[in-house]
């Protein structure tokens, strides 16, 4: 009887090769945090290669029923920086093929994997000290605002472009296209014909309304964006605990070491590696000085990166506009990062009437992507300029709606406590 059982059901299976192939390239943004019914996740793939030889990809996140032009976020997850600790160890070395991470995140699975964990859709945890639960992109989804989130599959912290900023390729045997890969999104979205040559199609229309956002050291992504020649206009950035200014990893101290010789890999010129902090929003500021707005009129012109002058690379670093509207989240007892790295930027961004700057004091990483309220709050303010209170010890309900309790956009900013 259970033989003739078992005979008839492995009859009502199909060989594996006449089974139905599921398709993820475009399925329902299934996420608790989502309202929005109509919120969509495509994938796509394209020719710039990883490390490990598979094409980058890239996701949109959109709301399908919403046919007319909508604002555009560029965001970056966290996390991308990893190097071969000896790439010349043989393969008969316990070192051949060890990087710095445990598990290498120079592969385009890797990438993918902290997409998804960062639109809260990943079974498990990617970065055990991240709280990654989706937040941001929700509160942007059902604020209308439609994304694209790049995968870095190459931990260069979006800083290589190649050709332009390019990596130690000599000790490293391959090229670092974070940055060019950053820069793609953009042609994509603004650039005629570019998504032609990549077989893209973007489901949905661009206002001229364009926001970037970085979790952790995807903020990196978005200040080098913003020192990027030819960017568009940006109506807001938001960093959450971006580790803006590199040189304390470069302090000749042991605990450090490991960051300071993986950074010498991403800027290759000893030139600018001293003039690391030139890539910075810090540097920025201090640029622009400290009027309200600067951002620079609409534009979808589109160029290659500046080359030359006294700044690393970078030229005269206040021919690049500011973002109209900025939100800084961070804290001062952040475990991840040396607080140098960050509390020079907050400190001067606070006496901008443009930007909100919110110490959560909490000892932790990545604060938005795990509270909605607070990220809906964040939104809210990069779309509109009003700011709430938002308490990070409270208890998230879960709900869209932050509180309703209005500050003041003084100048000096707001710090959550």
């Amino acid at each position: 009887m259970t033989v003739l059982l078992i005979a008839g059901l492995l009859g009502c299976f199909k060989p594996w090769d006449q089974l139905a192939t599921l398709d993820f390239t475009d399925i329902p943004y299934d996420s608790p945090l989502v309202a929005s019914d109509d919120a969509r996740i495509r994938t796509y793939q394209t020719n710039l290669p990883c490390p490990d030889g598979s094409g980058a990809r890239f996701y949109a996140v959109y709301r399908a029923d919403n046919l007319d032009p909508a604002p555009l976020a560029v965001a970056f997850h966290s996390g991308a920086f990893d190097y071969e600790i000896s790439p010349e160890a043989t393969s008969d070395s316990a070192l051949y093929g060890a990087t710095w991470r445990t598990e290498s995140r120079m592969s385009r699975d890797w990438a993918d994997r902290m997409v998804w964990e960062s639109l809260g859709m990943y079974p498990g945890t990617v970065i055990e000290s991240e709280d990654n639960q989706g937040a941001l992109p929700a509160a942007m989804v059902d604020a209308g605002i439609n994304q694209i989130w790049p995968g870095n599959c190459w931990a260069d912290l979006w800083h290589n472009e190649e050709g332009f900023q390019d990596n130690d390729y000599s000790r490293e045997g391959f090229s670092r296209n974070g940055r060019t890969f950053a820069w793609w999104m953009l042609r994509l979205a603004y650039e005629d014909g570019f998504a032609d040559t990549q077989g893209v199609s973007l489901p949905f229309a661009i206002s001229d309304e364009l926001y970037l956002a970085g979790l952790g050291d995807g903020g990196r992504g978005v200040v080098e964006l913003l020192t990027h020649d030819g960017m568009p206009n940006v109506a807001g950035a938001l960093l959450d605990s971006t580790p803006d200014t590199l040189s304390p990893y470069l302090e000749p101290t042991a605990e450090l070491s490991g960051e300071a010789d993986g950074l010498a890999r991403l800027w290759a010129d000893p030139a600018d590696l001293a003039a690391i902090d030139d890539w910075s929003l810090l540097a920025l500021l201090q640029a622009n000085g400290t009027s309200a707005s600067l951002a620079a009129p609409p534009t979808t012109q589109t160029g290659d990166t500046g080359t030359g002058g006294d700044l690393g690379g970078l030229g005269d670093l206040a021919r690049f506009a500011l973002p109209a509207r900025m939100a800084m989240v961070w804290s001062a007892a952040d475990p991840r990062q040396p607080l140098a790295t960050t509390s020079a930027t907050a400190d001067l961004l606070t006496t901008r009437s443009d930007a909100w700057v919110l110490d959560t004091r909490t000892r932790a990483h990545v604060f938005t992507n795990s509270k909605l309220t607070a990220a809906t709050a964040l939104v809210d303010y990069l779309l509109t300029g009003q700011q709430t209170t938002i308490d990070w010890q409270a208890t998230d309900s879960g709900s869209s709606t932050g509180s309703t309790t209005t500050t003041t956009g003084s100048a000096s900013g707001t710090t959550a406590r």
